[in-house]
Formats: structure tokens, C-alpha cells, sequence
């Protein structure tokens, strides 16, 4: 009997296709799998520490290749990006030494990470804090960083893979609309169909798995 070689994990290249919206469904599968146990944030700039819970979907069957593809044609950034007007700003790895730098030079006020392009796209220490009590983690710390400007929307977005001590990758993605339309009634409207999609359309495929712990809240 020829044993089964396990499935190659996703790669630098897949991540980056993966989160600019325009990738193979392979890629993606392999994308989304790699989050399997670690939570997963998807929330606008303007996020609190009041409520920045609400944009964690938390289980790996809210994000699946059909939800991803769904937000891809949806969100118009696959499109963006097929047409060659989206900025592929950062994609790479992050080393030890960095993150050694960031803990020295945190002091416990600032956020834990601001993008050099716009400020307004940071990730707080509060929301690392929840990535550990999600995964029972002592430590976390940040595995790759990339960055885009989805020219065709106005939308720039920075998605950061945190990995913690106990093997979980988790992703955080913090999102800016510069278009006042867009921001304060198209993103919301396509966010809350997902959200329905995945709760009533997905459930009936997946059973109570498919449901997120904070849908079941609702």
C-alpha cells in the first residue's frame, strides 16, 4: 500500500495570491487550512477594544472557499485585482530579531504594530491578548506581514499572521475605506450577507459546525 504524502502547507507565494484575492481554489484551501485552530479577525480601523470581539469569526468553518470566494466577488477586490489595480505593498516573513525589537520597544501604550503606509491600519495589544486566550497561549508572536491597496475601492488593508506557542496561526486583518460611500453603507451591507450566507446557507451543509460562536450569540 503507497502511503499518503501529506498535502504541502501553504508558502509565502500562496499567501500572498491568497490574500489579494486572486487565487487558484487549491491555493486557497491550503490558505485557509493553515488557520485551522487559531482565531481569525477581519475588522475596519475604526475597531475598540469595546468591540473589536464582534469581528472574530473564530471558527475555521466561517472562513471556508466558498466564503472567501463569495467576499472576493463581492468586495469587488478580486476584480481590483485582475485588472491590475491593486498594490501589492508587503509580503514577507518576519524575523525573530524584529519581534524581539517590537516587545523592547512596546511599552505597553502604544499598539503593537502600525503600518508605515497608514496609520490608521494598527493592531492593539488587546487584540493579541485575545489571540492567546483563544488558543490558551502564553506567547504569540508575529509570522508575516502583508499589505495592499485595493486601488479600484479606495481600500487599504494589512493582514498579519500571529503564531502562538501553542502551534495555532492566527490571523488578524485590519481594513481602511477612504471612500465615505463605500465605508459607511456598501462594506457593511456585503458583510452582513456573508455573515447571513454563512449561518443559514452553510449550516445546512456543515450542521452546527458551520456556525461561529459569535453567530450563536446573535
Amino acid at each position: 500500500m503507497v502511503p499518503q504524502t501529506k498535502p504541502a502547507a501553504a508558502s509565502l507565494e500562496d499567501f500572498t495570491n491568497f490574500h489579494g484575492m486572486l487565487i487558484a481554489p487549491s491555493g486557497a484551501t491550503k490558505c485557509i487550512d493553515a488557520f485551522d485552530g487559531g482565531s481569525i479577525i477581519f475588522m475596519p480601523s475604526h475597531y475598540t477594544q469595546q468591540n473589536f470581539r464582534l469581528f472574530d469569526v473564530r471558527t475555521k468553518a466561517a472562513l471556508t472557499v466558498a466564503t472567501y470566494y463569495l467576499l472576493v466577488i463581492l468586495s469587488l477586490t478580486g476584480l481590483s485585482t485582475l485588472l491590475g489595480l491593486t498594490d501589492f505593498r508587503v509580503a514577507r516573513e518576519v524575523s525573530k530579531d524584529e519581534n524581539d525589537e517590537t516587545k523592547t520597544n512596546n511599552n505597553g501604550k502604544d499598539p503593537m504594530f502600525v503600518s508605515e503606509y497608514n496609520a490608521a491600519l494598527k493592531v492593539e495589544d488587546y487584540v493579541l491578548e485575545h489571540c492567546k486566550q483563544y488558543s490558551q497561549a502564553k506567547t504569540i508572536h508575529l509570522k508575516r506581514h502583508f499589505e495592499y491597496n485595493f486601488r479600484l475601492l479606495g481600500l487599504e488593508v494589512v493582514m498579519l499572521h500571529y503564531l502562538c506557542d501553542q502551534g495555532k496561526l492566527h490571523l488578524v486583518e485590519v481594513y481602511h475605506v477612504n471612500n465615505v460611500f463605500l465605508r459607511n453603507y456598501v462594506v457593511p451591507k456585503v458583510m452582513s450577507f456573508i455573515k447571513m450566507f454563512r449561518k443559514h446557507v452553510l449550516a445546512r451543509f456543515s450542521g452546527n459546525n458551520a456556525v461561529s460562536q459569535g453567530d450563536k450569540k446573535d
